[in-house]
């Protein structure tokens, strides 16, 4: 069996989380061991509270915390070393600009071959475009850099990356473990959402920051009310913006409207209680809820951003809009929800453009010969 560490620095569980526990199974078929390492501030609550660790622990996954006390931790960098060396890994998987530099270290120290998933990047704030230039910078000493989409491979290559070092692997979903039993939970869901039979919801899913739109998912929201004033929206996920984003609802007058619903355990089951799913990027890489939303048969109204176009075929599988423009994203929403048969219809294609495109089973087998040619050296 070949043993690879995943390190990620992770406070919930939000999409990379969910694709490193969904591949466990799958590589294993495969002769891969997983291991999980997560690296937390010291600041943070223990490592018994984070969703994550029992979760892949359940998975049969070898689960553990490196606490950090700083941005650079020459203690936490010492730290996965010797997890590495004691565990006996045979690589390390790196998932995001912190675990990349401290585990590009760490793997030196330890003797260890290591690659980087890329997952794109924010420019909200100097320190995020700090962090970016860092990283692009670390993630050249790595073996092998995967890019979740050929849109954010052509940036790391335009970036000075190598090309023959930056591959691309599109996020993949376990479709059957994913829509179990959502039918039962979206209706049960639903009926607590709603104030009356037939009432419109639409959801959007992901972390309430600049670079996921949700201002002008609102700014849409208005001008969904103006022709559907009976319509709800459902905002799954927490972030900084929390306290901003329920300011402008309530300026633009459809507080009511809007249910902040935070963090949810269940994004499966509140996908499946609504009517369409909107995203309403600046930049993506390959969002993970889009892949869900199409897995779950949903019609999907998207921005044209980072990898998202390479996973909706427009007026197909789903309709696409430039981002920064709340009037083209609410036509689109309101055209869907005015043609319920011709949403169904597209939902159905996004579902099967998912299962034959987008499979976990499919991104396993092609990490796993991704794996062994990066050990073998080739």
């Amino acid at each position: 069996m070949i043993k690879v560490l995943h390190l990620r620095s992770s406070a919930t569980i939000s999409g990379p989380e969910r694709q490193i526990l969904q591949l466990a199974e799958p590589l294993r078929r495969r002769g891969f061991e997983m291991g999980l390492l997560l690296l937390h501030r010291r600041r943070s609550a223990p490592s018994t509270s984070h969703p994550l660790i029992p979760e892949a622990r359940n998975k049969g996954i070898e689960a553990d915390t490196v606490r950090v006390d700083a941005r650079f931790s020459p203690q936490a960098i010492s730290r996965i070393a010797r997890h590495l060396k004691e565990g006996r890994f045979h690589l390390l998987h790196t998932h995001d600009y912190k675990s990349d530099l401290l585990g590009l270290l760490a793997a030196r120290l330890a003797g260890a071959k290591a690659v980087a998933s890329a997952r794109g990047y924010t420019d909200s704030t100097p320190a995020l475009r700090l962090y970016k230039y860092i990283d692009l910078i670390v993630l050249r000493f790595f073996s092998l850099v995967i890019a979740v989409s050929e849109d954010l491979r052509r940036q790391l290559i335009s970036a000075r990356l190598q090309e023959e070092r930056v591959i691309t692997l599109h996020d993949g979903i376990d479709v059957t473990a994913f829509v179990s039993g959502t039918e039962e939970r979206g209706e049960r869901l639903r009926r607590r959402l709603v104030d009356f039979e037939g009432q419109p919801l639409i959801a959007i899913v992901g972390r309430l920051s600049p670079e996921k739109g949700h201002r002008y998912f609102l700014e849409s929201a208005k001008i969904i009310q103006t022709i559907h004033p009976e319509a709800k929206f459902l905002i799954l996920g927490e972030g900084p913006l929390r306290a901003e984003l329920e300011g402008l609802a309530a300026r633009l007058g459809i507080k009511e409207a809007v249910s902040f619903l935070g963090y949810q355990r269940d994004v499966a089951g509140y996908m499946a209680a609504s009517d369409l799913v909107v995203l309403s990027s600046l930049r993506e890489g390959l969002p993970n809820a889009l892949l869900e939303a199409l897995a779950l048969g949903k019609a999907v109204v998207a921005t044209r951003v980072g990898g998202v176009p390479e996973v909706i075929i427009e007026g197909q599988t789903g309709l696409l809009v430039p981002p920064k423009e709340p009037q083209r994203l609410a036509e689109k929403v309101v055209w869907l929800l005015e043609k319920p048969e011709e949403a169904a219809k597209m939902g159905e294609r996004g579902r099967v453009r998912v299962v034959s495109a987008f499979s976990v089973e499919g991104l396993a087998r092609k990490l796993a010969e991704t794996y062994r040619q990066v050990l073998e050296g080739s």
